[in-house]
């Protein structure tokens, strides 16, 4: 009886994994949704039976698109992105492991999916994916163009310069942030997959622990020696362009992890009324104005929350407050 009905949810998790795998190739709009719903059955299916029946099932989902006839690259870009990160959530969660390494893994599996199918398409295609610096230098020309027609920008001015110069550097900067820019957005993606497979795993009466809140993320100390390190590769290295662009990744990297703690930190003051309402305020106001300035401010808030501990503080400050009121009264 068990057999069955472990075959019996096997086939219709597979099933559901190949109508999605067909609606990400054949409806690329809706990619962006469907690709972070992909994971799910499969990571269901590790937990409720086994990793083997998750393999099996990624097996099906990409027979089932090829016999409609559906570009086999596109099929397994999809199932390289989304099925591994299946297998570690469904591997990570039945386990009963830490969230924060859960989607640890998640993103390192991501990452990994993301790099092999770049390699096969490579090998299959000849087309280099990480060289995107042709195709967004031959984007501006076009913009640049359509400006110079629609008499928005005049030829040979100081304006057209500068816009033309700005193009021509973002292709070197994009291919320079690739590698980081990819790590970021696998991380974003096993976050995001994993408040769905947890909400779902939920429903079906799997109890799992919540990642921290939001307003309570930290980074940790160590991340510092990686941003600093990677200061040192970029700025001491120039002569070695391989080192130098590890640094500079590695920067970019810490950057957006200490930002998104600048954030939570931001988040805690304004939820815990740290601030006076007039400074909340003002703070609103300035972020709104100057988001630039404001975007480094919540940075280095971050970095400097690491060393700190700035929640700590605040909370120590409160109860102290409150006990020199209550001995007061």
């Amino acid at each position: 009886m068990n057999s069955t009905r472990q075959l019996v949810e096997s086939a219709f998790l597979a099933a559901i994994t190949a109508v999605l795998v067909i609606l990400s190739v054949y409806f690329p709009p809706l990619a962006i949704v469907v690709d972070f719903l992909t994971p799910i059955p499969i990571a269901v299916l590790v937990v409720r039976h086994s990793t083997k029946a998750g393999i099996l099932a990624i097996g099906v989902a990409a027979i089932l698109p090829l016999l409609t006839m559906a570009d086999p690259i596109t099929v397994f870009t999809v199932l390289f992105k989304t099925g591994p990160l299946g297998l570690v959530y469904g591997y990570f969660i039945k386990r009963n492991l830490k969230p924060t390494l859960t989607v640890a893994a998640g993103m390192v599996a991501g990452t990994l999916g993301t790099v092999i199918t770049w390699g096969i398409t490579f090998f299959l295609t000849k087309i280099n994916p990480f060289v995107i610096g042709r195709d967004m230098e031959e984007a501006g020309k076009q913009v640049l163009e359509f400006y110079y027609k629609t008499g928005l920008i005049k030829p040979g001015t100081e304006q057209a310069k500068m816009l033309a110069d700005t193009f021509a550097q973002m292709p070197k900067i994009a291919e320079l942030l690739l590698p980081g820019a990819i790590l970021i957005s696998s991380l974003i993606f096993a976050y995001l997959t994993f408040i769905l497979t947890k909400k779902l795993l939920g429903r079906l009466g799997y109890s799992y622990p919540d990642l921290p809140p939001f307003r309570l993320w930290r980074m940790p100390l160590g991340l510092l020696l990686v941003m600093a390190v990677g200061v040192l590769m970029f700025s001491g290295f120039q002569k070695y362009p391989v080192i130098s662009k590890i640094g500079f990744n590695l920067m970019y990297i810490t950057g957006f992890l200490f930002f998104i703690s600048g954030l939570s930190i931001t988040v805690f003051a304004f939820k815990n009324q740290v601030l006076p309402p007039l400074w909340r305020t003002f703070l609103i106001v300035f972020g709104i104005l100057y988001p630039p300035m404001a975007m480094w401010f919540i940075l280095v808030l971050g970095m400097t929350d690491t060393l700190f501990d700035f929640r700590k503080k605040w909370e120590s400050g409160r109860v102290n407050d409150e006990g020199n009121t209550s001995n007061g009264s």
